[in-house]
């Protein structure tokens, strides 16, 4: 409670707003901190149905992987989220263990490190080969894309999972 204490604080002791901006001001800081905690509660208790310790590194974790807006390396993650119990090594074998259980996925952008981000949707990549810009698309037919792979194979009989990224230019630097 002590960090609410200190926000009240501050924004009562800012003049120049009026005392309705000073109320409004904490009630959506309120709103902010309810809805992290609800969130890091969340991740507590999926991290804990996988049978996993709910560490503050884990939920820190699955917290910024759930709000990227596109896959990070893990070189962009441990900076983000990084501290002394959470080095990069330590991000490197979270994120490998996430991926064992089908929490986060691992994506190929075709550089020389790993993507990751939840595997929350189905969804895939374009990638622009100039300015390496991502957007997501959803929506790739996989079924029968995977019911006519698997006529024409010879060793398969099921595909378990799919990743689709789709290498191009973006309209800005095709121009």
């Amino acid at each position: 409670m002590r960090p609410i204490r200190i926000c009240l604080e501050y924004i009562i002791s800012i003049n120049m707003l009026s005392s309705k901006c000073k109320l409004f001001a904490f009630v959506y800081y309120l709103h902010l901190v309810y809805n992290s905690l609800d969130m890091s509660t969340d991740f507590k208790q999926l991290l804990r149905g996988y049978k996993l310790k709910a560490t503050p590194g884990r939920v820190r974790l699955l917290a910024f992987l759930s709000n990227a807006k596109k896959p990070m390396s893990i070189k962009e993650i441990s900076k983000a989220v990084g501290s002394k119990t959470l080095d990069q090594a330590t991000v490197y074998r979270t994120l490998e263990s996430f991926k064992a259980l089908g929490l986060v996925k691992q994506v190929d952008f075709q550089k020389d490190h790993a993507y990751y981000e939840m595997s929350d949707s189905d969804h895939h990549h374009l990638v622009c080969k100039n300015c390496g810009r991502v957007e997501d698309f959803h929506g790739c037919n996989s079924e029968s894309l995977i019911k006519h792979a698997l006529k024409q194979s010879k060793h398969f009989s099921s595909v378990k999972e799919h990743s689709l990224e789709l290498f191009g230019l973006c309209k800005v630097c095709n121009n």
